[in-house]
């Protein structure tokens, strides 16, 4: 499961942008 990470950082990361917080979990 190496893309779950993986789109969970795309996710957030794209959200970073209007979220101040930056959810690592």
């Amino acid at each position: 499961m190496s893309y779950a990470p993986f789109h969970l950082e795309c996710e957030w990361r794209g959200s970073e942008e209007s979220s101040p917080t930056s959810p690592e979990t």
